[in-house]
């Protein structure tokens, strides 16, 4: 079996640049932090809604939101490299908590845990 082969070049050109600022000195809250990305990347937003939908009309009743990243991920969708990461995981559960408020086909499909502040 042959792996999927991955061209740099193919990498879409409206991606955000690394942040320069590493996360251990960085005093923002990872609400603070989700705000400013989710922001400057609305198309990460958009995809995760229309994930969801796609996974809701298959049938699935409920799923985690990490499910829909790691999609994004292995399709090579729309990510950043905010953060030094592509997709963070810290963003995962503002992600699902903002779909969920601002989608009512969406209300109640994302399982979620009890935020912790950081």
């Amino acid at each position: 079996m042959q792996s999927p082969h991955f061209n740099i070049a193919d990498t879409p050109t409206h991606l955000v640049p690394a942040d320069t600022v590493s996360r251990k000195y960085d005093t923002r809250t990872i609400q603070e932090r989700f705000e400013e990305y989710h922001a400057a990347n609305p198309h990460v937003y958009n995809t995760l809604v229309d994930y969801a939908l796609k996974a809701k009309e298959r049938g699935y009743k409920r799923i985690g939101i990490g499910f829909l990243c790691e999609i994004i991920r292995w399709t090579g969708g729309p990510t950043t490299h905010q953060d030094g990461f592509k997709l963070s995981n810290d963003f995962r559960a503002h992600y699902s908590r903002l779909i969920e408020e601002q989608e009512p086909d969406l209300k109640g499909f994302f399982t979620k845990r009890q935020l912790v502040t950081a």
